[in-house]
C-alpha cells in the first residue's frame, strides 16, 4: 500500500529472507537481484543497497555458493564503506571471513576475521568476538601454530565466562 520504492524494498527483500529461510533459494535469488535491486536503485537508498547484497550473500552462503556470495559482501562491503555504514562492515567482514574459512584459504580468512574483530572491539560485541577468537584458533590449528591457538582458547574461554 505505501508508495515509498525504499519501504516497498525492505517489504520484498524481508519476504526473499523468509524465502531463504524455507530454502526456496532460486525464488529468494530472483526476487532480490529482479525486485529489491531496482527498487533500491531508483529510490537511491545505499543502506538498502548493502543490507540486499548482505542478505543475497547469506542466501548463496546457505548453498555454498562461497564465491557468489563474496562477491555481493564485497559490494556490499564497498557501499558500506562509502557512505560510513559502520554497523554492517562487521558483520560483512565477518561473514567475508567464515566463507574464506569454508574455502580453506586461511590466510584471507585470518585478514578478514582480525577486520572483524576491530569492528567488534568498537561495538562493544563480546558474542561476535567469542566467535571470532573460535575461528581464529581454528586456523591457526590448521596451520599448526599451537601457540596461536591456545591463545585464541584462552580469549575464547574468557569472553565465554564474561558472557555466560
Amino acid at each position: 500500500k505505501d508508495k515509498n520504492q525504499s519501504t516497498q524494498g525492505y517489504a520484498i527483500l524481508n519476504q526473499a529472507r523468509i524465502m531463504g529461510l524455507e530454502k526456496a533459494y532460486q525464488n529468494a535469488e530472483n526476487t532480490i537481484i529482479r525486485k529489491v535491486f531496482p527498487l533500491f536503485n531508483r529510490s537511491k537508498n545505499n543502506e538498502g543497497k548493502a543490507i540486499a547484497r548482505i542478505t543475497l550473500a547469506e542466501i548463496y552462503r546457505k548453498q555454498n555458493k562461497l564465491t557468489e556470495a563474496q562477491w555481493f559482501l564485497l559490494q556490499a562491503k564497498d557501499i558500506a564503506h562509502e557512505i560510513k555504514l559502520q554497523s554492517k562492515i562487521l558483520k560483512i567482514e565477518y561473514l567475508l571471513g567464515i566463507s574464506k574459512y569454508e574455502q580453506e584459504n586461511y590466510l584471507v580468512s585470518k585478514n578478514e576475521l582480525l577486520n572483524a574483530l576491530r569492528y567488534t572491539n568498537n561495538a562493544k560485541d563480546k558474542y561476535t568476538q567469542l566467535i571470532i577468537h573460535d575461528y581464529l584458533g581454528r586456523i591457526a590449528l590448521n596451520q599448526g601454530d599451537i601457540n596461536t591457538a591456545d591463545e585464541q582458547l584462552k580469549k575464547y574461554w574468557q569472553l565465554r565466562n564474561e558472557i555466560f
